[in-house]
């Protein structure tokens, strides 16, 4: 089994081999729990599939668009893996979108097929999505027979996508404006992960929401590059279903909006904190039990950052700041993330930023994560 010796895949092969395949990937949507070699075997599996139902040649494939209609599960990582195995450009897309919309976005960008998650394979939307684009539609495989052992995979030196190949494109939020679409490169996900496979055997990171949003897309790869294992929902805002996830003790790190900091904290005031006092301390060991709880693309209002320091014995939820556009730009450390002020910290490695009048003006960045366009 031969895949391209890229950053993603010489991690990817790197740490399955060091994983005795432990369980990476806790899917509670499509109840699957599984290893680095199940999705190795279907990524493979899947990247042959297209291969052969484009009916072109690996280079021809390689610059095609490959859109994603699935929850965030087990399925979605497979179909990011496939993509980027032939080199493609991943473009997830939310079920939650009207048949209109989605045939525009996939028309946008001349999407040459899209996998289509178990989930979706026979609604109508993914019957009516491929009658009105005439685009083909493959089913993602899930937990594959016939799985080979790590040891049957190898690096093809002569295969390395240049790190400027376009591999995501993503829609923004529209907060600023109508929704655009943003076009990442390869880089974009290579200067995100560690080298350094994870040393805290017990990393679990909950991931709850759609994979149409860039953040959330993106963190399932890079937890799994780093030999962190993801537990993976599709929650639906059922922040109180989250909580009683916290109260069982075994999440280590999660990332939410300052919006979701906020519902999660009016949650636990409202609903959780009128529990017998028993109950009540159950879930603030929950939210002590975090290690890593972090705020991603905004400012923690003031009262929401000190209900969750005081609720986690004075830890501060850590601050992280980026954008679709840019990715991930700063990163505060404990002490800026705990302060009263809109801290949002220290330029992340390798990223440069000044002000265009030297001390005011706009925000200037230089950073490998950028957009192509």
């Amino acid at each position: 089994m031969i895949l391209p010796a890229d950053p993603i895949f010489s991690q990817l092969l790197r740490i399955a081999r060091n994983s005795h395949d432990e369980v990476v990937i806790d899917d509670r949507n499509l109840h699957v729990q599984a290893g680095y070699s199940h999705l190795l075997h279907d990524a493979v599996q899947l990247a042959q599939q297209l291969r052969d139902s484009l009916s072109q040649g690996p280079s021809t494939v390689g610059s095609a668009f490959i859109g994603i209609l699935a929850l965030t599960s087990y399925e979605s990582t497979v179909a990011s893996l496939a993509i980027l195995a032939l080199g493609g450009v991943c473009v997830p897309i939310s079920a939650g979108a009207s048949l209109e919309e989605l045939a525009y976005t996939l028309k946008q960008c001349s999407a040459t097929c899209v996998l289509v998650g178990s989930q979706h394979q026979q609604t109508t939307l993914a019957t009516q999505l491929q009658e009105q684009t005439g685009i083909l539609k493959l089913a993602i495989p899930v937990l594959s027979p016939g799985r080979p052992p790590i040891e049957s995979y190898t690096l093809d030196e002569d295969s390395i996508p240049s790190d400027d190949l376009p591999a995501f494109l993503f829609f923004t939020s529209g907060t600023t404006g109508a929704p655009k679409g943003v076009l990442h490169a390869r880089r974009y996900l290579y200067a995100k992960f560690s080298v350094q496979q994870s040393e805290l055997k017990d990393e679990l990171c909950l991931i709850y929401d759609s994979i149409c949003w860039s953040t959330c897309f993106i963190s399932v790869l890079l937890h799994i590059l780093r030999g962190e294992r993801v537990e993976l929902h599709e929650l639906d805002a059922r922040y109180d279903l989250i909580w009683d996830r916290f109260r069982d003790c075994e999440i280590t790190k999660i990332h939410f909006s300052p919006t979701s900091w906020y519902t999660m904290m009016k949650v636990f005031q409202e609903r959780i904190s009128k529990l017998p006092e028993p109950s009540v301390q159950a879930y603030i060991r929950g939210a002590q039990y975090i290690r890593t709880p972090i705020t991603l693309g905004g400012i923690l209002p003031v009262p929401v950052k000190q209900f969750w320091q005081n609720l986690r014995g004075g830890r501060p939820i850590t601050v992280i700041y980026g954008s679709t556009e840019a990715g991930l730009l700063t990163v505060a450390d404990p002490e800026a993330s705990g302060s009263e002020e809109a801290s949002i910290g220290s330029p992340a490695p390798n990223v440069t930023v000044k002000l265009s009048d030297g001390d005011s003006g706009e925000l200037l960045v230089k950073a490998p994560t950028l957009l192509l366009q």
